[in-house]
C-alpha cells in the first residue's frame, strides 16, 4: 500500500504512463476479489463500503419486485423498504427459528411474481447462520430471478462460490477480510452486466460509469493482498476458528452459566459465538471486563431490541442478555479461556450482587 501513498500517488484513470501503471495495479485487484468470490468472468466495482456496495445492487437497477429475509444487513433491508415507498414490490420471507430461508415461501412467491431481484445474506452478522445458498439459487434459477449474495461476512471464513451458485451479484468487504477499512465491492455477472443500471453516486465516470469518485487505490491494493491471503489461507483458518468456538461454548456450558444459545449450532459461521445471558445486562457485564473484546450486537447500531432476535422470535431480555463474540486469526486459545473465565465468573458476581440471574 505504501508507495501508492508516495511515489505511485496518481490517479488510476488519467492518461500519463504513472497513471496507467497505477490503473493496472486496481485491475489486478479485480482479478483478486473475483478468485474470492469464486469466478473469473463478470466485473467488479470498488465501492467504500459493504453497505454501498449492497445498495447499489439494491438500487441500481429498477427492480420491480425484491426478496429478503428479515435478518438481513440493514443496508439491505433498509434500501428494499425505501424501493417499496417507491412503488416496487417487497416479499419477506419466513424463517425459522435459527434465521434460515422458508425454501418453500421462497418458492412459491417467485412463481407467482414477475422476475424478482432476491438478496440474501451468505452469513448472518449477528447470529452467524449460514444460509443454504446452493438451493436458494435453485430456486432463482428456476424461476428465472436474480440473485444476490452479501458475503460481507463470509469473506475469507467460508468458501464463496458465485459460479456455483450462478449468483449475479456478490458483496465483499476488505476489513472483514483483514484488509483496510474504506473499500468494498460489488461482483456483478455477465446478465448483470446487461442491466440499465442507474448510478447512486453521480459524477465522473469511473467504475464503469456505475460509481463516480476518485478510486481509493492504496486502500484497493490492501484489499487485493487480503484477497490473496484469504483464499490462500481460506481452509486452515475456517478450521482454526471453529476449534476455537467449540472450545468456547464447552467453557460456556461447563461453567454452568444459564444462558441460551441464539442460532444454528451446525452450519454457522467459524468461531462465531452468540447467546443470551438470563437475566443479565450484558453492556454493563462488558464495561466491567474491557480485556474482553465482545458486543452485545451488531457494531454499526444503537442499543436496543435487537431485530434480528425479535425476528427468530426471542423476546426482548434476550436483547437485554446477548453477548455476541467472533475470534479471529490473531486469537488464541489462551484468549478464549480468559475470556470464558472472565464472562462467567463476572456474570455470576453481578447476580450475586443483583440477584437478576
Amino acid at each position: 500500500m505504501l508507495p501508492f501513498m508516495a511515489d505511485q500517488f496518481f490517479q488510476p484513470s488519467g492518461d500519463h504512463l504513472a497513471c496507467r501503471e497505477v490503473s493496472q495495479a486496481v485491475e489486478r485487484v479485480r482479478t483478486c476479489v473475483k478468485a474470492l468470490v469464486g469466478v473469473s468472468d463478470g466485473d467488479v466495482i470498488f465501492t467504500a463500503s459493504a453497505t454501498e456496495a449492497n445498495n447499489l445492487a439494491i438500487r441500481g437497477p429498477a427492480w420491480q419486485t425484491l426478496v429478503v429475509a428479515p435478518i438481513e444487513h440493514p443496508s439491505v433491508l433498509r434500501p428494499a423498504q425505501q424501493r417499496q415507498l417507491e412503488g416496487a414490490n417487497l416479499h419477506i420471507l419466513p424463517i425459522d427459528k435459527f434465521g434460515v430461508i422458508d425454501l418453500e415461501d421462497l418458492e412459491q412467491a417467485l412463481s407467482r411474481m414477475p422476475p424478482a431481484m432476491v438478496s440474501v445474506q451468505h452469513g448472518n452478522q449477528i447470529i452467524h447462520t449460514i444460509q443454504p445458498l446452493s438451493e436458494i439459487s435453485a430456486i432463482c434459477r428456476r424461476h428465472g430471478a436474480f440473485l444476490h449474495v452479501d458475503a460481507t461476512q463470509t469473506s475469507g471464513r467460508v468458501p464463496i462460490s458465485a459460479s456455483a451458485w450462478a449468483a449475479d451479484f456478490v458483496t465483499v468487504s476488505s476489513h472483514k477480510c483483514y484488509g483496510p477499512k474504506g473499500v468494498a465491492a460489488l461482483w456483478l455477472s455477465p446478465r448483470a452486466q446487461q442491466l440499465a443500471w442507474h448510478p447512486q453516486i453521480l459524477g465522473g465516470g469511473q467504475e464503469r460509469g456505475l460509481r463516480a469518485g476518485s478510486l481509493n487505490v492504496p486502500a484497493i491494493v490492501g484489499f487485493g493482498r487480503a484477497c490473496d491471503l484469504a483464499v490462500e489461507r481460506l481452509e486452515a483458518d475456517a478450521q482454526y476458528l471453529r476449534c476455537l468456538g467449540t472450545d468456547f461454548w464447552a467453557r460456556l456450558e461447563k461453567s454452568g452459566l444459564d444462558f441460551t444459545p441464539n442460532g444454528p449450532a451446525q452450519n454457522r459461521l467459524p468461531g462465531g459465538v452468540h447467546v443470551s445471558i438470563r437475566g443479565a445486562d450484558t453492556r454493563t457485564l462488558l464495561a466491567r471486563i474491557p480485556r474482553v473484546i465482545a458486543s452485545t450486537g451488531m457494531a454499526c447500531t444503537q442499543a436496543g431490541v435487537d431485530p434480528v432476535l425479535t425476528a427468530i422470535g426471542r423476546p426482548s431480555e434476550a436483547s437485554r442478555g446477548a453477548l455476541r463474540i467472533q475470534a479471529g486469526r490473531g486469537t488464541t486459545g489462551d484468549d478464549i479461556a480468559e475470556a470464558a473465565d472472565l464472562i462467567t465468573s463476572t456474570a455470576k458476581e453481578l447476580s450475586a450482587r443483583w440477584g437478576s440471574i
